[in-house]
């Protein structure tokens, strides 16, 4: 293998709009342009060898589309679809994992085949939109469906919907599992069998009523025991626990920050 070193300058009329150390499109480009970027490649054989060249990086925002717009299309294995989105949990499947995502419009699944990718991670993932069941998801050969990490260490890009826990505690199981929705509720938090503490679900009391907490992950779990006995504001995901006719609404705790504080 022959040693590479490859640098980057952005130049020309556009040159402002693309970070090249954070790798990111300014916020304000809102139609198609073209980035001017001047490489410097330097080649190491048995002296340097320099070459450099200039590339154009193609823009259109018109690509990416929100998982709330992804949601509204029908079914397709020939319409690929591009989205940037938030990791919020990671688990196996088979040889392959699929991912949680969300933007700040929906959560959906994603598939892939790189084990590093972790909560927190903010992705552009490309892909086909399928459903499964009442979940969507955008899919794709494991290897194809990240196209780049764009960043990592970022919190929960959806905004919660405040609710109190018997008004969550009735929500319809149907209603919960036609979508992922995302909510913030406060209580003092607990073991709902503190003598198991490693496998006992959470639970969330307000008053007279009291919830369960499902940690999605082990890092979820870990989190939720520090605060365990203590007033906290929790955001999670509502999901179903319970078997079909005698099903319960849990809160889904994600591995993600931003998402518990002290009261």
């Amino acid at each position: 293998m022959v040693p590479v070193t490859l640098s980057y300058e952005t130049f020309g009329d556009n040159a402002s709009k693309y970070n090249i150390a954070t790798n990111r499109i300014s916020s304000d480009v809102s139609e198609e342009i073209y980035i001017d970027i001047h490489v410097e490649a330097i080649l190491t054989l048995t002296a340097p060898n320099e070459k450099n060249f200039d590339i154009q990086l193609h823009v259109d925002p018109d690509l990416i589309i929100t998982i709330a717009e992804l949601k509204l299309l029908p079914d397709s294995e020939e319409n690929a679809l591009v989205i940037q989105c938030v990791v919020l949990n990671s688990q196996e499947s088979g040889e392959n994992f699929m991912l949680l995502v969300a933007d700040a419009t929906g959560i959906i699944y994603i598939n892939t085949d790189n084990g590093s990718i972790a909560p927190g991670d903010e992705v552009v993932a490309v892909g086909y939109k399928m459903t499964i069941g009442t979940s969507v998801a955008l899919l794709n050969e494991a290897h194809s469906t990240i196209d780049h990490i764009v960043d990592t260490g970022q919190s929960m890009p959806m905004t919660p919907e405040t609710i109190n826990t018997a008004d969550f505690i009735a929500l319809n199981a149907e209603y919960v599992a036609s979508d992922f929705r995302y909510y913030e509720l406060t209580g003092t938090l607990s073991y709902h069998n503190p003598g198991n503490p490693s496998e006992s679900l959470f639970l969330l009391t307000s008053g007279a009523n009291s919830l369960y907490i499902y940690p999605t992950s082990s890092a979820s779990r870990a989190t939720l025991s520090t605060y365990v006995g203590q007033s906290v504001t929790i955001c999670g995901i509502a999901i179903l626990g319970g078997e079909p006719g005698s099903q319960f609404v849990m809160l889904g705790f994600l591995p993600i920050s931003g998402t518990i504080s002290l009261n």
